[in-house]
Order: structure tokens, then C-alpha cells, then sequence
């Protein structure tokens, strides 16, 4: 089978890749650590540079670190987009800034808002820009919060025409649909211009 070009079958343990490089469809082999899933195109990629490593009997393609990841450190405000969600969590990818390659944040509900929240589309929407703090980097993965009035999305787009939505009178707003649509939307709403690892700390007193 070929993703791309790539014949996943043929590859052997070892290849360099490089992040954003297609590795497998979905249907082929699941997720890996290194790897994150390209929704729109149904495609695992490998999120940093490193060595890929292919289990056959567990139908599983993951990537191994050419040299040791830095990520932020509990604390940071950390720009990312959100990749992938369901009701309870959200998967939120921060690309390579003063960092090296790629990381991905979980975002559970509990750590959305201090009210109770019944589902996370209310919170947030794949695609969408998240602004949020690191609050554990337990058992291996990057634990994210938005609670907070600075914390939350800070852009997104219609879930219908696609177009940017507006912040008016504290809801989102699509211009060309006239629909209002549901997030937790952080302070600068709309004030993102593309920067995605913030330089600053904590944030006290937001």
C-alpha cells in the first residue's frame, strides 16, 4: 500500500522522517507515539524528526526521537490547534517553535472550567487555535487547562462556510452564515497572528 508515494509495507525500521511526513492511512496502522492523525486526510504522520519503527503484529507505526525532545515546562502558556476531540477530550498539537519537533497536549474536560461542562464541542472545535497552560506532564503526556479568563480559543473558524468567526456581545459569530456558535473563548480573541509558543510564563493576575 502507498501513502504518497511512501509503500508502508516495504519500509523497514530506521528510515529518517521528517514531521508532517504521511507514514500510513487510519485504516492501516493505528497512532504511535511520534505520530498524530491527519483527520481531513485520514493519514498517521510523524510529528519530529526521528527514526521510524513499524510493529507489524500489533498494526502499529510510531517514531522514535533522533534526539531528546524538549518540551515546555509545567506552568508555560502554549499555543496549539486542536487535532482531534470527543465529548470528554480534546487532542491539542503545538508545531515546532523554540522547541524541538512536535507535541501534543490532552485536554479534558475537567480542566475547561471550574462550572460544569457538559460536552467539549461546546468548548472547542477541531481546528480551532486554543490558548492553554501546562499543568502535569504525568505518565508521559502533556496535561493542558483553559481555565481562565485569558485561557481558551482565540480563533476559529464556521463549522459551516469555514469563514473566521466574530467575537460579538461574548459569542461567536459567522457573518456569511448568521449562525452563533459555542466556545470558551479566551481574552484577544482574535488577535492571533500566528505565533503558536508564546515567550512568557505563567501568566499571574489574568
Amino acid at each position: 500500500m502507498e501513502v504518497d508515494g511512501v509503500n508502508v509495507r516495504k519500509e523497514k525500521d530506521g528510515r529518517l522522517v521528517i514531521p508532517g511526513e504521511p507514514l500510513s492511512v487510519i485504516e492501516e496502522f493505528m497512532p504511535g507515539p511520534g505520530t498524530y492523525v491527519d483527520e481531513k486526510r485520514g493519514q498517521v504522520k510523524a510529528e519530529y524528526v526521528g527514526r521510524l519503527h513499524i510493529d507489524l503484529k500489533e498494526r502499529r507505526i510510531a517514531v522514535k526521537p533522533v534526539a531528546p525532545l524538549r518540551i515546555p515546562q509545567v506552568g508555560r502558556i502554549v499555543v496549539g490547534q486542536v487535532v482531534s476531540m470527543d465529548d470528554k477530550y480534546a487532542m491539542i498539537r503545538f508545531p515546532s517553535g523554540k522547541f524541538t519537533g512536535f507535541f501534543t497536549g490532552v485536554l479534558n474536560i475537567s480542566m475547561v472550567s471550574r462550572r460544569f461542562v457538559k460536552s467539549m464541542f461546546d468548548v472547542c472545535r477541531v481546528g480551532d487555535i486554543v490558548r492553554a497552560q501546562i499543568v502535569s506532564l504525568a505518565n508521559g503526556f502533556c496535561h493542558l487547562s483553559i481555565i481562565g479568563r485569558h485561557l481558551g480559543v482565540i480563533y476559529a473558524n464556521c463549522t459551516q462556510c469555514g469563514k473566521p468567526l466574530e467575537l460579538k456581545g461574548g459569542s461567536l459569530y459567522c457573518p456569511r452564515c448568521m449562525r452563533v456558535e459555542r466556545r470558551k473563548v479566551a481574552l484577544g480573541y482574535g488577535k492571533f497572528r500566528g505565533e503558536f509558543i508564546e515567550d512568557s510564563h505563567t501568566r499571574k493576575g489574568r
